[in-house]
This record gives C-alpha cells, sequence and structure tokens, in this order.
C-alpha cells in the first residue's frame, strides 16, 4: 500500500513541473481485471539444463537461464510468464488493423488463424493469420531468447489492398495483478526510450520494436481505452503518455506501409529502463541466431531421451511435442516445480474479448 501511495504522489508531483509534458490519462469506466482464453494453441520457453546439483544456476552448461514462458491463443500473444511460471505479466498482445475511415479488424476474432510447430520437440511457433475478408495476411514467429528473459517476434504484414493502417496492442499484467499497473509511453519524460512500458513495484516490461512508433497511448481498460478508440475512430484519436494505478492498456500505430517486415522484443526486468536495456540488446542479436540457438538446446535435450517414435503411429510427433510440453512446465527458479497448466484460470475457457472488446 506505502508503494501505491508513494507513486501516486510521484506521478502528481511531476504532473506539476514544467518539464514534465506528459499528459494522464482519466480512470472513467474502468474495467475490472480478466484473464484469456484457457484454451491454448501453443506454449514455449527457451531450454535450460541442471547444474552438477540438479538445480538452475549460473553454473549451468545452458547458463544464463532464461526465466519467461509465453502462450498462444486465438492466434495471439497470451499471457507471459516471469520470473516463475506461476506470474502472468501480460494478459494478451495483438494486431488491430483500420482502413482510418470505416474497417475495423480484430486478430482474434476477424481472422482464421494457423499455429505450426517450427520443428517437432521445439517450442518455437508460427502462427497465420488471415484476414476473413481476404484483405491481408500476418504471419509471426515467437520464441523466447535463450539467454534473457525477453520474448521475441517476427511478424511479416502483406497487405491484399491498399489503405490499411496497422496496430499493436498489449494488456499487462505486471506482478500479476493487473489492477494496480502503471504505464507509460515513448512520449513519457519517464520513458527510457521508443517503447511500451508498464510496471508494479518490482516487476517491470518493455515492448520495443525496430521499427518505430508513428504514434502510441496509453489508457485505462474501459470505455476510453486504444481498442475502443480504433473501434469508434478507427485510430487513435486519443493519446495519453501515462496511466497510474490501475488496469492499464497500451497501444502503437507501426509504418508497416513502408516496413512490412519488423521485430518486436518484450522484456523484463525490475525497472522499465533495464527492461528496456534488456529488450535492445536481445533485438541486436540477429533473429536467426537467436533461433538457431534456441532450437539447438531443444534438439540436444530430445536427443538425450529415449526415442519412443518406433513404438509410435505418427512417427513420434506426439510424443516430441509431449517431451517438450512437459519440459516447459518446469519453473526454472525451483527445480522440479511443476505448473498444472498455463493458464488463468487453470484449464477452463472463457469468452475473454466479450468483456473489452464489445463497443
Amino acid at each position: 500500500m506505502l508503494n501505491r501511495v508513494w507513486v501516486s504522489i510521484f506521478a502528481l508531483a511531476i504532473s506539476s513541473t514544467s518539464w514534465a509534458q506528459a499528459s494522464t490519462a482519466p480512470r472513467t469506466g474502468m474495467l475490472p481485471e480478466y484473464w484469456a482464453s484457457g484454451i491454448k494453441q501453443a506454449f514455449g520457453t527457451a531450454y535450460e539444463s541442471y547444474d552438477s546439483q540438479g538445480q538452475y544456476s549460473a553454473q549451468s552448461p545452458s547458463a544464463p537461464i532464461s526465466k519467461v514462458w509465453f502462450t498462444v491463443a486465438n492466434g495471439i500473444l497470451t499471457e507471459v510468464y516471469w520470473p516463475t511460471l506461476d506470474r502472468p505479466q501480460i494478459r494478451d498482445l495483438q494486431f488491430l488493423v483500420t482502413d482510418q475511415r470505416d474497417f475495423f479488424w480484430d486478430e482474434r476474432r476477424d481472422a482464421v488463424s494457423r499455429v505450426e510447430w517450427l520443428e517437432i520437440g521445439v517450442p518455437a511457433f508460427r502462427i497465420t493469420t488471415q484476414d476473413i475478408g481476404g484483405r491481408f495476411v500476418i504471419e509471426k514467429i515467437v520464441f523466447t531468447d535463450p539467454d534473457r528473459d525477453v520474448v521475441r517476434m517476427k511478424v511479416r504484414f502483406t497487405p491484399r489492398v491498399a489503405g490499411l493502417h496497422v496496430y499493436l496492442l498489449t494488456n499487462p499484467t505486471a506482478g500479476g495483478t493487473p489492477m494496480s499497473n502503471h504505464a507509460v509511453t515513448s512520449s513519457s519524460q519517464l520513458a527510457p526510450g521508443d517503447g511500451l512500458f508498464a510496471w508494479d513495484q518490482d516487476q517491470a516490461q518493455a515492448l520495443v520494436a525496430s521499427i518505430p512508433f508513428l504514434k502510441s497511448t496509453t489508457a485505462f481498460s474501459g470505455s476510453q481505452d486504444p481498442y475502443q478508440d480504433l473501434v469508434k475512430n478507427f485510430d487513435l484519436k486519443q493519446q495519453y503518455s501515462e496511466a497510474w494505478d490501475g488496469n492499464v492498456v497500451l497501444a502503437a500505430e507501426l509504418p508497416v506501409d513502408t516496413q512490412p517486415e519488423f521485430e518486436l522484443a518484450l522484456g523484463f526486468e525490475n525497472s522499465i529502463t533495464k527492461a528496456y536495456e534488456l529488450a535492445q540488446a536481445s533485438m541486436s542479436r540477429p533473429f536467426h541466431d537467436a533461433l538457431e540457438q534456441f532450437s539447438s538446446q531443444w534438439r540436444g535435450y530430445q536427443s538425450s531421451l529415449m526415442d519412443l517414435a518406433p513404438q509410435s503411429l505418427d512417427s513420434g510427433v506426439r510424443f516430441r511435442a509431449s517431451t517438450a510440453m512437459l519440459k516447459s512446465m518446469e519453473d526454472k527458479t525451483y527445480a522440479g516445480a511443476v505448473v498444472a497448466s498455463p493458464t488463468i484460470p487453470w484449464g477452463n475457457h472463457q469468452a475473454d474479448w466479450s468483456r473489452h472488446n464489445d463497443p
């Protein structure tokens, strides 16, 4: 409670200074917390090996240990967990598309998506999302940095009609407590660089892109959030640079007309500055190189197992997928601790979009 009071006082103090020109989002109509669908299409993390004492540590052959996990549902990135497998740091991250006149598209419900393993037994995935109307295709490759607490994503947007605008929308749940989050965008004096930032006490996140944002905003989930702005106005007409102590949403427009292929990095640390530096450090490494390290470590794990493929009816496809999923469900702070399911609520399905996405 004291931390929240201190942050609120700090927010009021900086808003009254001459150098801080930040616009603060109003709290009107803020919705309570909710979570993404429990029916997951994909789940992944970097493979990490034990040290000589059967623990995860700096002495592990695969150190430094990456303690971040991601999930996919309805073709989009859903809960991402850090630094333990019971601490969701985002609810979801998706793309929205408009023509800025009379057309609005939601990646979760206006598309047909296909999720594929890049390689069986290696939990990195290709997600192909096709607009039902045939106007564009979005292709994504997602995995985690094997050496950092960062989720990496490569995106290609292929339009088939002119005049489309693409927006990135993320719903943070920093610290696993979505009702007490703080958020800032690039235009805030508190932002360490170009990106979307959220935190709760000492658990922080930074979402950065390899291309510049055309505009960005944050608000509280509800009637005045960026999603509703796009539904009603087909553009981000309301732009706020800060939102304090609540259920926050962040969004940005991306220049896909000139740069249709780009990367995203979502990093986690104990401050937004460190999270930003971590995400940028991860993205400075070529995407293919990081993916190959991720894949080779999982291949090594798979090769260490007794091969049951000859006894299967599908050449070992389910066997390799199952072993990867079971290993991914182990926590990397408490060796041997295994989560029941990487979902909230555990394994149940809920129509998460109905509470937030309807105008």
